[in-house]
C-alpha cells in the first residue's frame, strides 16, 4: 500500500497554471500573481526504509529567477508528517508538513513571531486549491487563495 506522502507528492508532478490572490488585511489591498510552474522529481535518496528523503525541482516557466529545490524529509513511518527544506540561490527555508489524507497537506512555518500556514488540497489530479494565512503574534496579517489547474499534453 502507498503512503499518503508518495501518493500526494506523484499528484504535484507535471506543468500547473497558477492564480493566486493575496488580501493585506491591514491595508485593504490585494495583489494577483499568474503564473506557469513546471514541478518534477528528482533523484531521491533513500537512507533506510524508516527515512523518507524526496526531493522535488519547481520551476517558475514564466520568468527566469524563481527556481526551488524542495526536499521532503521523513523519519518516521508511515511518513505523513517531516520537514520541507525549501532550497533557493539565496537561501534555505525549512517547512513542517504534515499529510491529513492523500489530498491534503498542511505547511507550516514560525519565525520570529511570523507563523505562516498553507493547506493544499486537491480537488482532482489536474486540479488544486491552497488557502494561506499570515498571522503575528496570533494577529491575521495576510490571507492567501489559489487554484492551480495541471496542464494535460495531448
Amino acid at each position: 500500500m502507498k503512503q499518503k506522502l508518495q501518493s500526494f507528492l506523484e499528484k504535484i508532478e507535471g506543468i500547473w497554471l497558477s492564480q493566486r490572490t493575496i488580501y493585506c488585511l491591514k491595508t485593504k489591498n490585494f495583489y494577483n500573481n499568474y503564473s506557469k510552474v513546471n514541478i518534477s522529481k528528482q533523484n531521491n535518496l533513500r537512507k533506510s526504509n524508516l527515512e523518507r528523503n524526496e526531493i522535488y525541482y519547481y520551476k517558475d516557466l514564466n520568468t527566469s529567477g524563481n527556481n526551488y529545490i524542495y526536499n521532503f524529509i521523513s523519519k518516521s513511518f508511515p511518513f505523513n508528517e517531516g520537514l520541507i527544506r525549501k532550497n533557493t540561490n539565496k537561501y534555505i527555508e525549512n517547512y513542517k508538513y504534515k499529510i491529513y489524507s492523500i489530498n491534503c497537506l498542511q505547511i507550516e512555518s514560525i519565525k520570529k513571531h511570523i507563523e505562516y500556514i498553507e493547506y493544499i488540497y486537491f480537488i482532482n489530479k489536474n486540479f488544486r486549491i491552497s488557502i494561506t494565512t499570515i498571522k503575528k503574534l496570533k494577529k491575521y496579517l495576510y490571507i492567501s487563495f489559489s487554484s492551480e489547474i495541471k496542464v494535460i499534453n495531448n
